[in-house]
């Protein structure tokens, strides 16, 4: 995967193209997208899903070629959970909602694009009482026509207990 520079012929930047490896091309458009799923105001076991399955379908346009590139989570509680995301290319037959126990059939295992595992997140920093994680996945979507949509579940690995139903806040920004 490539970003392309198109010039006019006195040498000016037209556009941007994000080109894969067989040339498919599309614009660079770039997305930068919050979202604050509705959490439990109170705990969650190991293996649990934080917020049920999320959407971010501004994230795709019909027919182009775009790739995740950066993800920050933010806890605005003071707790700092060992967390793990699964990002998926489609959406599962059975979706799982917040502080349900994580699990996938093997079709909709199928689905998974990208798992940004704990040890890819960065440290928490502290913002005070806020504390927030950022990874870096490169998570390539392309679909084969229509619009591919970016989901996610957030699945903490520590027993942890949220103060508030927004006590989450995540944001996702890419080309």
């Amino acid at each position: 995967m490539k970003i392309v520079e198109e010039r006019a012929p006195n040498g000016a930047l037209l556009d941007w193209k994000l080109t894969d490896d067989s040339g498919n091309s599309s614009d660079v458009l770039g997305f930068d997208i919050a979202d604050s799923p509705t959490t439990t105001n109170g705990s969650y076991a190991a293996g649990d899903v934080i917020g049920g399955y999320r959407t971010i379908a501004a994230a795709s346009v019909a027919d182009a070629i775009f790739m995740l590139v950066t993800v920050q989570v933010i806890f605005k509680a003071a707790v700092q959970p060992t967390i793990r995301m699964v990002i998926f290319g489609g959406t599962p037959a059975a979706l799982l909602n917040d502080n349900d126990a994580y699990s996938l059939s093997a079709a909709d295992a199928l689905l998974v694009k990208k798992q940004i595992d704990p040890l890819s997140w960065s440290a928490y920093m502290s913002h005070g009482t806020a504390k927030s994680k950022m990874a870096q996945p490169t998570v390539l979507m392309k679909p084969i026509t229509g619009t591919v949509n970016l989901g996610y579940y957030l699945i903490t690995d520590d027993a942890v207990t949220l103060t508030s139903t927004a006590d989450v806040q995540l944001r996702f920004a890419g080309l």
